[in-house]
């Protein structure tokens, strides 16, 4: 085993398998970390960030088996990484997918690789490089306390996640002989995070169809931390699987938890699969059953909870073709963006941010109205961002910003509106009603500021009033004839000494030269018949709005 000592000097001991030594930690980096605008490394403030030390070696990370901290399964991330301090990679994105090459080609080496990589390597988020024989990253706490030996990288946890639900997901399809199944999208994610991404459509259950996974902490107990399990449910219905990871046998008392509406108080017969999908049950007292678990091999039980439901986002609607309809969830300003961020139904976020720096600004401010309520926010750290929570999905977001620079000038950021995909799915194709008068909206589903068309001429036809505009004074990105039809349209009609507010819709749109012709319906208050456009005293004040 080679050792490598404070002083960055190789040196070789022999052990075999029943052997214990004493681990020392050795760290090829060169203090590129930092949390806000201070140099910070968890747990290694008082040796510096960068200098080699055995602090926090205490008597649990001190000797150990020779075998724990092997790097058997473990990977690499390239050549210079390798170098030097030997950087083998904890995060080893292959595992879910060496567990399904190993189904497919029948080699048992495969999947013996993939658990390698990721059984009893870790008890929580664990870094990145491996670069000496730890324990440190094994147990929960150390993400937390430290000291990080492992490059504790925080954007690294959300591909870390994706990891282990592959693995996991993988081996419980594997387990069952294919009885469970979920399918998968590929993720490129970013670096060497590539791997298979779950939860977008319903699988099976052995014999359940439509059914979603479900992952949740606070959900189940398996009573022995070698037992893995993964959940699934849709209406009515909660499926278990149970994994037993060791090489025995295992007996233990499973307890369904809270987080299962209905679960807790249950008792009465569960059906019991094993991985051949053949059938028996279980009973279940106050939510809890016994199980003998085969060595490495899967058990499931399916529950009728008539609590339980599919997740709220089963009901949505999506196309997988790579072509995404976004719709009015965006809106550029300047120098950033606003989306709706929309996980479920009944809801949805507004981000917003500016990409400007420190160094030119001190504090972005955004004022934002949904429904009848405005508010006003600011901050002061960057990134400049803010996210709000809008509990109606049906309200757009409309807002402006406005930054204050280090010279303490205020300068406009512009103003935008989004809303959220359930809103605008509703109105994609639908009808507008304004002032009595209903069209179909088959134009443009853009986001815009409205925009001032006051006409150069008017006149009616068909009981319609028909308004020239100069083209370059429509700005909406992408105008062609017909593509407003739909929109609203509010503004005065001054006849003569009177002023009549009106709300319209277009109803149609005409290309005439450098000019459109857009048609707006008639108003109980200024009819077409009622209203002759040859006075000079008689003109349109007009603005178009973004589709409500």
């Amino acid at each position: 085993v080679p050792i490598i000592n404070n002083d960055k000097k190789h040196q070789q001991i022999e052990v075999n398998s029943l052997d214990t030594f004493e681990l020392h930690a050795v760290d090829h980096s060169t203090g590129l970390w930092w949390a806000g605008d201070k140099q910070f490394r968890i747990g290694r403030e008082s040796k510096g960030l960068t200098q080699i030390s055995n602090e926090g070696m205490d008597e649990k990370h001190g000797f150990v088996d020779a075998w724990i901290p092997s790097r058997v399964g473990l990977g690499l991330e390239q050549s210079s990484t390798f170098s030097g301090a030997s950087s083998n990679i904890i995060m080893q994105y292959w595992a879910g997918d060496f567990v399904r090459l190993s189904q497919y080609t029948g080699e048992q080496a495969f999947e013996n690789a993939a658990r390698n990589a990721i059984i009893g390597r870790f008890g929580n988020y664990s870094g990145y490089y491996q670069t000496g024989f730890l324990t440190h990253q094994q147990y929960p706490e150390y993400p937390y306390e430290g000291p990080d030996y492992t490059s504790i990288y925080w954007h690294h946890i959300t591909p870390f996640l994706a990891m282990l639900e592959d693995f996991l997901i993988n081996e419980t399809q594997a387990w069952s002989g294919g009885n469970i199944h979920f399918p998968a999208l590929r993720q490129q994610g970013y670096a060497y995070f590539n791997s298979n991404q779950y939860g977008h459509q319903s699988g099976t259950f052995y014999d359940e169809e439509d059914m979603w996974l479900w992952l949740d902490e606070g959900m189940v107990d398996t009573g022995n931390i070698q037992i893995d399990w993964l959940g699934a449910r849709k209406d009515g219905v909660f499926g278990l699987a149970l994994l037993n990871e060791y090489t025995d046998e295992i007996t233990t008392t499973v307890s369904l938890l809270d987080k299962i509406p209905g679960a807790q108080n249950y008792s009465g017969t569960a059906t019991l699969y094993d991985k051949d999908g053949a059938c028996g049950s279980v009973t279940v007292e106050s939510g809890k059953f016994e199980l003998t678990i085969p060595a490495k091999a899967l058990l499931a039980v399916k529950l009728s909870l008539p609590e339980v439901t599919a997740p709220a986002f089963a009901d949505m609607t999506y196309s997988l073709d790579g072509t995404y309809d976004i719709g009015t969830t965006v809106f550029e300003h300047t120098n950033g963006k606003a989306y709706a961020l929309q996980v479920a139904p009944d809801s949805y976020y507004a981000y917003v941010y500016v990409k400007d720096k420190p160094a030119d600004i001190k504090k972005l401010t955004i004022e934002y109205t949904v429904g009848n309520e405005t508010q006003t926010i600011e901050t002061s750290d960057y990134p400049f961002e803010f996210i709000i929570k809008v509990d109606n999905p049906d309200l757009r977001f409309n807002y402006k910003l406005s930054v204050t620079t280090v010279q303490d000038e205020v300068k406009s950021r512009g103003s935008g509106v989004i809303t959220s995909k359930t809103r605008y799915d509703k109105t994609q194709g639908g009808t507008i009603s304004i002032a009595e008068q209903t069209a179909e909206y088959t134009g443009h589903h853009g986001q815009f500021t409205p925009i001032s068309i006051n006409p150069t001429r008017h006149g009616t036809r068909d009981n319609l009033f028909r308004l020239v505009v100069p083209k370059s004074s429509l700005t909406i990105e992408n105008t062609e004839e017909n593509s407003i039809v739909g929109l609203p349209v509010k503004g005065i009609f001054h006849n003569g000494s009177a002023e009549v507010p009106y709300e319209s819709v277009v109803i149609s749109t005409e290309s005439s030269g450098s000019s459109w012709i857009i048609s707006i319906a008639e108003t109980p208050e200024i009819s077409a018949a009622k209203y002759t456009v040859s006075s000079p005293t008689l003109y349109f004040e007009a603005t178009l709005y973004p589709y409500e």
